[in-house]
């Protein structure tokens, strides 16, 4: 196959042997998901039913709830509502960045292979790699202001980012700088079929050809879509009772280190099962269901590949994670709080050099995963109480809720509402003797 990249080399057959040392390339065979094979097995599909009357009983919790102290049943979400909020913004933007890739990327690419003269890398080369550039430059910054502009909520804007980033940023540098070395295509360019296949199948691995099932089971799509549905309700429920009631009156008293670590261990369990649900709805459900409509007949998504020893290519792996996580909660958040950066590159890179088979050391794995997602809801859900409740003119990068104890806290600056994330109240703050009139929109 003769397909021409972005290097400027054209690749006429290069099936050449790997080095010693290098990875292997992917293979791509028709399998299930690690969870799919795993839920045939009756003691694991009995922790999945466990799950859902959990689920069940919060719901049963809400409604009995609603219905003593208020006399009716109040099922407004609003709490998700807000976080999912302005969503046809969402849409207009994603389809802008869906129709740059379909109508700029692929024409531009296919223009230049199909015109550059064969040999070395020329100006003409060159021009074409800087308009590239440009164009994933340009794909970084405007969608970014387009959330600033907008302020999109924090769910909103980590759809956005997550899309912009990782969907359609690495999908696209994937199909400009790969050649598929098993394909027998002898054009200089994909068709367009298969770009477009690649933007929306659940690969960053691009191949001309992936293993397809025969056909289509939309019992199947629609289960998987009801999953994620169900998880997002759960993720509600969670939010609403566990960390929402805990954290909203947090300018109301000092942070000491025993409020601290009381929030730390009561945010734990809570933080833990948002970490689960999210692994199930979005690598489990959603990828499996897209697959499903896609006929894409890999269903391996999240099980790790590839040799386990290269020191440099994980530690890599680990720290380009770190970043593009810790940018979606910048973007999300609307500030800079380097918590998650801090856990990954540190304990949770560390943890992978040590070696342990034992049961007791499968539960202090357990236990440290849930100290570590105890100690993120918690620090984050401060901050962000921290930041919307009393302002103060702290550096962007230093922790607000450090501030407080010294200057926000005071009796001389108390809200006289306490916000909650799907209302907007009128508070006054009093420093140096004068009043602040603020809204706030949490």
């Amino acid at each position: 196959m003769h397909y021409t990249n972005f290097t400027g080399i054209n690749f006429a057959n290069s099936n050449k042997k790997k080095k010693l040392g290098e990875l292997p390339d992917k293979e791509f065979i028709n399998r299930r998901s690690v969870l799919t094979d795993l839920f045939e097995i009756s003691h694991v599909k009995t922790i999945f039913h466990i799950f859902v009357a959990i689920l069940i009983v919060f719901s049963l919790n809400t409604i009995v709830y609603d219905i003593i102290n208020e006399g009716r049943l109040n099922l407004d979400f609003q709490l998700m509502h807000w976080a999912l909020g302005k969503f046809p913004k969402v849409m207009a933007l994603w389809v802008c960045m869906q129709l740059s890739t379909l109508i700029v990327v692929y024409p531009c690419f296919y223009y230049w292979a199909t015109t550059r003269r064969p040999g070395k890398v020329s100006w003409y080369d060159w021009i074409a790699f800087a308009l590239f550039v440009g164009y994933q430059v340009g794909f970084l910054v405007l969608p970014l202001y387009y959330v600033m502009e907008h302020a999109l909520p924090p769910a909103s804007a980590c759809i956005i980012t997550t899309e912009q980033f990782l969907h359609l940023k690495v999908k696209i540098m994937t199909f400009i700088f790969t050649d598929d070395d098993t394909s027998t295509d002898d054009s200089l360019v994909p068709d367009f079929s298969k770009y477009l296949y690649f933007l929306f199948c659940p690969s960053l691995i691009y191949r001309d050809s992936y293993p397809r099932t025969p056909i289509i089971r939309w019992n199947y799509v629609v289960s998987n879509f009801a999953q994620v549905t169900a998880c997002l309700f759960y993720t509600y429920y969670i939010f609403e009772r566990f960390c929402v009631p805990v954290f909203r009156h947090f300018n109301e008293e000092h942070v000491t280190p025993k409020a601290l670590l009381l929030s730390v261990f009561g945010s734990m369990l809570p933080g833990t099962m948002v970490l689960m649900i999210g692994f199930f709805a979005i690598l489990h459900s959603w990828l499996n269901a897209f697959a499903e409509m896609l006929r894409f007949g890999d269903r391996m998504f999240y099980k790790l590949l590839g040799p386990k020893n290269r020191v440099g290519a994980m530690t890599m792996v680990f720290l380009i994670s770190a970043i593009f996580h810790e940018y979606i909660l910048i973007v999300s958040f609307g500030f800079f709080y380097p918590v998650l950066f801090v856990m990954f590159m540190g304990a949770g890179f560390g943890f992978i050099f040590l070696k342990g088979v034992s049961r007791s050391w499968n539960v202090f794995l357990w236990v440290a995963l849930f100290i570590g997602c105890g100690l993120l809801m918690c620090l984050y859900s401060m901050e962000w109480y921290a930041r919307q409740n009393c302002p103060v003119n702290s550096p962007h990068c230093r922790p607000q809720f450090m501030s407080y104890p010294h200057h926000e806290l005071e009796p001389h600056c108390r809200p006289e509402l306490i916000s909650h994330p799907h209302h907007e109240h009128e508070h006054h703050c009093q420093s140096d003797g004068l009043k602040k009139h603020q809204y706030i929109n949490i």
